[in-house]
């Protein structure tokens, strides 16, 4: 069957309603609904990945290969011994450890790069040294995990990480060791972020004050490697003795834990 191209102000049309589909499931995902990360998903989806049936909203309006997008991710350093989680930090509090997407809060500066440089980037990489991109994420979500299809079974790689804390991130509370929650949901708010800066550069987003410890970019180096930004508030890497609690949070003494 013949198909009746789009003019090219509704191919603009359809783009702004992606962008408010984005922002209300951002809202709706901020008000506690972390399911909605899904259909963040779903809407990343359409606007940037192509495949050989079907085209991108962002390359029918020809910015894709144009335009800049937001990198507000924490860098990935190979020579970090620890997984790496580039998108988003945890909110230590009383009752709960919690992860929220990074938003702004990266210590170094924000920076455009290339539409392939941040969709393939990697943002986490895992205790088994597995990389995942923001493709891998959005693509998971919504072809997969809820967001346009449930599949019956998922990727070994993304249900390690997203059901099988393969982050390796722990927490001790009164004495019990558990796995911090899946990070992917907070990803993907963080990635949808990125993308509404992107389109918007008068995109204003102010990120709710919270009670807590924040913690980011946890990180253990091989001497005299030192990485290239800062990890904390002080500028000096700490040196973590063999007999100190292993910087994860696992409550295990760094010798048992990642520095075995």
């Amino acid at each position: 069957m013949a198909k009746v191209p789009r003019a090219g102000n509704e191919l603009r049309r359809q783009l702004d309603e992606q962008q408010r589909f984005i922002k209300n499931s951002a809202r709706s995902f901020d008000d506690g609904f972390e399911g909605e990360a899904k259909r963040l998903a779903l809407t990343i989806r359409v606007l940037a990945h192509d495949t050989s049936q079907s085209h991108s909203l962002l390359s029918q309006v020809g910015l894709k290969d144009t335009m800049r997008f937001e990198d507000l991710s924490l860098p990935f350093d190979a020579s970090n011994l620890l997984p790496h989680g580039g998108l988003t930090k945890l909110n230590a509090g009383p009752g709960e450890t919690k992860i929220l997407p990074l938003f702004d809060d990266s210590p170094v500066p924000p920076r455009t790069v290339s539409f392939d440089e941040w969709w393939n980037g990697v943002v986490f990489v895992d205790k088994g040294r597995i990389e995942h991109s923001r493709r891998d994420l959005v693509l998971a979500l919504a072809n997969q995990d809820g967001g346009g299809h449930v599949d019956p079974g998922l990727d070994e790689e993304y249900a390690n990480l997203s059901r099988h804390n393969s982050l390796g991130w722990m927490e001790t509370r009164d004495g019990v060791e558990q796995p911090l929650p899946d990070q992917v949901p907070a990803a993907v708010r963080h990635i949808a972020h990125e993308v509404l800066k992107s389109l918007d550069p008068d995109y204003q987003f102010q990120e709710p004050e919270r009670s807590g410890v924040l913690m980011m970019g946890a990180a253990i180096h091989k001497a005299p490697s030192v990485p290239p930004w800062p990890l904390s508030n002080t500028s000096k890497p700490r040196k973590v003795g063999r007999n100190d609690p292993c910087p994860c949070g696992s409550g295990k003494k760094f010798k048992k834990c990642h520095g075995a």
